[in-house]
Parts: structure tokens; C-alpha cells; sequence
């Protein structure tokens, strides 16, 4: 049986690991790739088994999102935005 301060601990090792692997795949450099996973190795040695299982789809999502958002961040049409951002910037 979980009581509530388990679950707030659980939640809260679950939201930092999201944050270590989020920045994990955002980051070019191979030293600090291999920082923060075992960061995330260490968090992630707290939880039981089906936390894991649950942070593993979790990951599986986040990965998804940031592998989309990376595409368009390098899409013609944001290069565009962000050229005409920069100019309207510019003239104000």
C-alpha cells in the first residue's frame, strides 16, 4: 500500500529523471550526455519495477515529442518565422 508521502517522493524522483532525460536528448556534447545518464541511472535505481515500466513508456512519449519539436524547430517554415521575428524586432 502507497501512502501519500511515497507517492509525492515517487512522483518527484519520476519528474526529475523526465527532466535529466528531456535534457539528455538536447544536448550535442558526448561528456555531459554521459553525465546525465548516469544521473538518470541513480534516479531511477529508487523505483520499483512497474514505476519503471511506466517511466519507460513515459520516456518512449517524451522522446517522441522532442524528436517532433526538434523538426520543427529546423523546418523552413520557423527559419522564416524566426527571420521575420528578428525583423519586425529590428524596426520596433
Amino acid at each position: 500500500m502507497m501512502t501519500r508521502s511515497n507517492t509525492k517522493s515517487k512522483v518527484m524522483i519520476t519528474s526529475r529523471t523526465m527532466s535529466i532525460v528531456c535534457s539528455f536528448h538536447m544536448t550535442q556534447n558526448y561528456a555531459e550526455q554521459a553525465n546525465k545518464a548516469e544521473k538518470w541511472v541513480l534516479e531511477i535505481t529508487h523505483l520499483g519495477v512497474f514505476e519503471v515500466i511506466l517511466l519507460a513508456s513515459t520516456f518512449v512519449k517524451a522522446i517522441r515529442i522532442l524528436q517532433l519539436m526538434r523538426q520543427i524547430f529546423q523546418s523552413q517554415f520557423f527559419k522564416r518565422l524566426q527571420s521575420n521575428f528578428h525583423y519586425y524586432e529590428t524596426i520596433t
